[in-house]
């Protein structure tokens, strides 16, 4: 592949609709190059979009010490994409190895606490402006704390960080402390990437160099369900479907892997992208679960419509439903995400335990498919409401139903 294809991973693009231009116009510089590897929405605050990219440095050490350095930048948009600020975190050192994907968490009920894992793990208080390391770096072997790569991360309710270094799985508390060791992959195995399923929390998934991992006890125990196909793997992103619990997707240096139950059967999936040098992500749209988007070093990807391999695992509503709201709990917003069968007129309400509407979010003609509204907490009036249970309530010419959510402020 030539370096046309490396430049063009290196920034980041804006669609307005109809074509992609490079939104790299900074209000505080990056380096020219950065590579970024993920992008994610900020739920508590609309058009806040956070980015973590790296930048290759200078050569060090030498024989079998040798490897690269690099600083990580993390950058962030308030307007939704349209700028960006560049903010420099520091430089990281790898011994032969390809910088990792970066996973940022943000706190959904900590309004500007973020979490950053990849080179090491990072916790900002103040919408990434300072960072600060915490990870269990003490009680890491050699072998881990040779690279401090943390291979993915997940946020508990409970305030708690599962982070996976080398082969074993890690929890402590967003605070930094009070880590401890609860589970490992395989003996000798790397850790890439942590996911975990929608609706059942005990459930996990883990991507590693050999191989893609279940766990059904929280993390406890881990089975092999996937294997490369040639190398092991360098790379890996696990990205769940909206529109279905139980589905997962792996991509993985440049193999992407679709699975409809939960891990225990794995399909390769091919849109036309093979060969590029690797896969950075792979979505699905929320808005129509008919198609899915794989980044790439080489250029984004899209199948309009599935492919004969995951035919029928992304079918088209077949019936009106209220999904789960996310996140839940929450702050300062929520996203309310529904399915309709036919098209038709359809309200959302907000109703508190007294059964008392306190804000209709909706009141309009949609089309079939899959669609979401945001609320943020606020009434009829656009006064902020006070913390406790509320619930959501869709209504068509059909259909009724209701769902609970959590405000705290």
């Amino acid at each position: 592949w030539s370096s046309e294809h490396w430049l063009r991973s290196a920034g980041i693009y804006r669609n307005d609709g109809a074509t992609w231009r490079w939104a790299g116009e900074a209000s505080r510089p990056w380096p020219q190059w950065p590579l970024f590897s993920v992008i994610e929405e900020d739920p508590a605050l609309e058009g806040l979009l956070l980015a973590h990219g790296v930048e290759a440095g200078r050569d060090f050490g030498y024989g079998p010490f040798y490897g690269y350095s690099f600083r990580q930048w993390f950058a962030r948009s308030t307007n939704g994409g349209a700028g960006w600020e560049g903010l420099d975190i520091g430089e990281f050192y790898l011994y032969p190895r390809v910088p990792p994907h970066a996973t940022i968490i943000p706190h959904t009920l900590r309004e500007g606490q973020y979490y950053l894992a990849g080179p090491g793990v990072w916790r900002s208080e103040d919408h990434g402006e300072s960072w600060e390391r915490i990870g269990p770096y003490r009680d890491l072997s050699r072998r881990e704390r040779a690279n401090s790569l943390a291979g993915g991360a997940l946020l508990s309710a409970q305030d708690s960080l599962m982070v996976v270094f080398g082969d074993s799985v890690w929890v402590g508390h967003i605070s930094g402390t009070g880590w401890r060791a609860v589970g490992r992959l395989e003996p000798g195995v790397s850790g890439l990437d942590l996911a975990r399923h929608s609706d059942e929390p005990g459930l996990l998934y883990a991507a590693s160099d050999a191989g893609c991992f279940v766990s059904g006890d929280g993390g406890r125990t881990w089975r092999r369900v996937l294997s490369p196909r040639g190398r092991p793997w360098r790379l890996a992103r696990l990205r769940g479907d909206p529109s279905q619990a139980d589905a997962v997707y792996l991509a993985a240096d440049r193999e992407l892997y679709h699975s409809p139950d939960r891990g225990a059967t794995w399909r390769a999936l091919d849109a036309g992208y093979t060969g590029v040098p690797w896969i950075n992500d792979v979505a699905v749209d929320p808005l129509d679960p008919s198609t899915l988007y794989v980044a790439t070093s080489a250029g984004l990807f899209s199948m309009e419509s599935p492919p004969t391999s995951i035919a029928g695992h992304l079918p088209v509503p077949r019936a009106t439903e209220l999904m789960s709201s996310y996140p839940n709990p929450f702050n300062a917003g929520t996203i309310i995400p529904f399915r309709l069968a036919a098209a038709g007129r359809v309200r959302i309400d907000i109703y508190n335990l007294l059964g008392q509407r306190v804000r209709r979010l909706l009141d309009e003609q949609r089309a079939p498919g899959l669609h979401k509204v945001r609320w943020l907490g606020t009434d009829d009036g656009g006064s902020r409401v006070s913390s406790g249970v509320y619930f959501y309530r869709l209504t068509t010419g059909q259909v009724a139903e209701t769902r609970r959510c959590m405000l705290i402020r």
